[in-house]
């Protein structure tokens, strides 16, 4: 059967949330004609977009002057942490969508991603990202907030459905949020955007927004992934376990599910989720394993996505390599950890790894020798 729900890719049970038919958007044209937006100036392309709610009330968006400032360090976070911290403080201003919403109608064609990467968590996608940035001209946006907030969003609005109806303004929000960060200084960049782990489960809302963009999804052994979530517990592992709404809005299961589990559990099953998603049909992405990221595996995502990453600089990707990818300073060295976390699954994370996860990593993993 194919997999084309967020309920069908979260959990095997009939105990699963079932959501409603998807409700479209106002129409983004019909919202652009009534703004009338200027083409942006250069001065305009020092503002970009750095947080972004669409929670009860207005939406608004926070804008930080990053004149001068590139996304180097290995997070979106890291490089607005940064600019705040700077002496002067970037300048910051808040606004409603419209500003946003300019870059839609500006009379200028659209930047889209040169590519993009899912992954399950904690499986070398950082380092990719990391290495990618060798590129001329490009971009790497890692995580960042302002995305992470439209898809929240639309986790919680539109559950069921494998696509962004004709006109829904989450899908514009997207589209424009990437052109704007693209866009910026006055020069247009080419940009790969690293998603967040459970960004995954929109892995075929994403596809449906940018269909010709090359994917990459990045895994790992769920055992390693899952003991690296329990030494650092990521978010969903730290705040959605004991949250049941949002395990709720995120996962689709009933909202007393999460806290029933142990942690073990809890820990295979969403990496099971993120498996299953990476699997549904249509997708046409590139697996690449954790075991098989090097130097030569950069450079073929780099021909995928089309960036020009030097040809005989083998000197700053090796040290790329050599260096913890998370480290926004770049100084604390890598460790091979992978026998130290088989090592510490005990036998209840092996069980359940066994049971909500190995099978679907298998499956996965066996794509991970084809192109796309």
């Amino acid at each position: 059967m194919a997999l084309t729900s967020r309920e069908q890719i979260c959990d095997r049970e009939s105990d699963v949330r079932r959501g409603g038919a998807p409700q479209p958007g106002p129409s983004l044209r019909a919202i652009a004609r009534t703004l009338r937006p200027p083409r942006r100036t250069l001065a305009m392309r020092r503002w970009l977009p750095a947080n972004l709610s669409l929670g009860p009330g207005r939406p608004e968006v926070t804008w930080l002057d990053l004149a001068g400032i590139k996304f180097e360090e290995p997070f979106f976070r890291d490089t607005v942490l940064r600019a705040r911290a700077s002496k002067p403080p970037a300048a910051e201003r808040k606004t409603g969508l419209q500003p946003l919403l300019r870059a839609l109608e500006g009379g200028e064609s659209l930047i889209e991603p040169s590519g993009i990467i899912f992954h399950i968590s904690r499986c070398g996608s950082t380092l990719l990202g990391n290495a990618l940035r060798l590129a001329d001209g490009c971009t790497v946006l890692s995580e960042p907030g302002p995305v992470n907030e439209v898809l929240l969003a639309d986790l919680s609005s539109v559950p069921s459905s494998s696509h962004w109806e004709h006109g829904d303004i989450r899908g514009g929000i997207l589209k424009a949020l990437v052109h704007v960060l693209g866009d910026s200084g006055g020069e247009r960049r080419q940009v790969v955007l690293k998603l967040t782990s459970w960004n995954i489960l929109l892995i075929s809302r994403v596809r449906s927004l940018w269909p010709d963009v090359p994917i990459v999804t990045m895994t790992r052994d769920p055992t390693e992934v899952a003991v690296s979530n329990l030494l650092e517990p990521s978010t969903w592992l730290k705040q959605i376990k004991n949250s049941p709404k949002e395990a709720s809005r995120i996962f689709g299961w009933h909202e007393n599910n999460s806290l029933l589990m142990s942690t073990a559990e809890f820990n295979a099953r969403v990496i099971g989720c993120y498996c299953r998603a990476a699997q549904q049909p249509g997708l046409m992405a590139r697996i690449l394993d954790y075991d098989e990221l090097d130097s030569a595996a950069v450079r073929e995502v780099g021909e995928m996505f089309g960036l020009r990453l030097p040809k005989r600089d083998e000197g700053r990707m090796g040290e790329i390599f050599r260096t913890y990818a998370k480290d926004p300073l770049g100084k604390r060295p890598f460790k091979d950890d992978r026998r130290r976390k088989q090592e510490a699954a005990d036998s209840r994370l092996r069980a359940a790894i066994e049971q909500w996860a190995s099978g679907d990593y298998l499956r996965l993993r066996a794509q991970s020798n084809r192109r796309a």
